[in-house]
């Protein structure tokens, strides 16, 4: 155990040494002296189960506990040795008796590979969706622009009355009671517009980069899938929001949250179901399903409270 990378932000897989995502346990400096300290004692263990780079991605689908991995090894009279590793339940509810049956990882990960295959976006439709991100980007920048710059113009206004208001209370043209009342509403009018053009400048094209690393992400998937990098594999799946994997019977089974909101909640989902539209078409994936509202991607701007709605980018009618 004390010679397991694992606790010091590393891991070991088939012989070896990867970087990790999870959270080191230990420093590496600690893990050293402990390395010299059994060196010289002359204590040298290697780990019979090291921690494998699936674990933590599904559950099991028969009692949904974790699934963990056994690594095992086979010698033969004639010399061969043959390491194995297999993914099972780890049946850590004694209250419960699974008999799911284990999987090889070259089977669990081919199966893996092809569920994230299902949510690469094709090359031609990222390109259509990019194009349609400049031409929102643009609008959007023409929208606040024009915001904006009646807002201010607004500002301007009421500072002008706040100064004329101040001029008619010195004349003695109004009472002191007028004066303030009228003052506090011209002044809670000017800061609600003043936060409006703050927040408007700020986030105008806020959801423009954001939906860009989206795309970039989704047509990355199938290269990540066919690439074999397994750290790679697993943080996909992790960053495909509201799927959860299950192990059931040496197959794996997804449990996508159901379309039952409006985008962005459920990308992904919209995106898996768009693909899946397109599959009858002989997979032909060069006609592009209309993935955003006729509008365009970027949210709405109010041009009463200069607030933007919810963006609905990439909705798939399904109608």
């Amino acid at each position: 155990m004390l010679q397991n990378p694992f606790y010091y932000g590393h891991f070991r897989y088939m012989g070896e040494i990867h970087s990790g995502n999870h959270k080191p346990i230990i420093e590496k400096r600690l893990y050293d002296r402990v390395q010299a300290v059994l060196t010289r004692r002359g204590y040298v263990r290697k780990a019979k189960n090291e921690p494998q780079v699936l674990c933590g991605l599904l559950r099991c689908g028969s009692c949904n506990m974790a699934i963990t991995a056994e690594h095992k090894i086979k010698r033969q009279k004639n010399g061969n040795v043959h390491e194995y590793v297999y993914y099972r339940c780890s049946r850590k509810n004694k209250a419960v008796r699974c008999t799911d049956p284990p999987v090889r990882d070259y089977e669990l990960i081919a199966q893996l590979s092809d569920i994230l295959q299902s949510y690469a976006l094709p090359a031609n439709w990222a390109a259509e969706l990019e194009a349609m991100i400049v031409a929102d980007e643009k609008q959007a920048e023409r929208t606040s622009g024009a915001f904006i710059a009646d807002a201010q113009n607004k500002i301007g206004n009421l500072q002008d009355k706040l100064r004329r208001l101040l001029d008619s209370y010195l004349d003695q043209d109004i009472n002191q009671n007028a004066y303030r009342a009228k003052q506090a509403e011209l002044m809670s009018e000017k800061k609600s517009l003043e936060e409006q053009v703050g927040k408007l400048t700020l986030a105008a094209n806020a959801w423009v980069e954001p939906m860009r690393e989206w795309l970039k992400l989704t047509v990355s998937l199938k290269k990540i899938a066919k690439s074999g990098d397994l750290v790679a594999l697993k943080e996909a799946f992790r960053q495909i929001e509201g799927l959860n994997l299950f192990l059931e019977n040496k197959k794996v089974r997804l449990s996508p949250h159901p379309i039952a909101h409006l985008p962005p909640a459920n990308l992904w989902a919209w995106l898996r179901q768009s693909l899946e539209k397109a599959a009858p078409m002989g997979g032909n994936s060069s006609e592009n399903p209309n993935l955003a509202r006729p509008t365009g991607f970027e949210p709405a701007i109010s041009s009463v409270t200069g607030r933007r709605d919810r963006p609905t980018s990439l909705r798939a009618h399904t109608s």
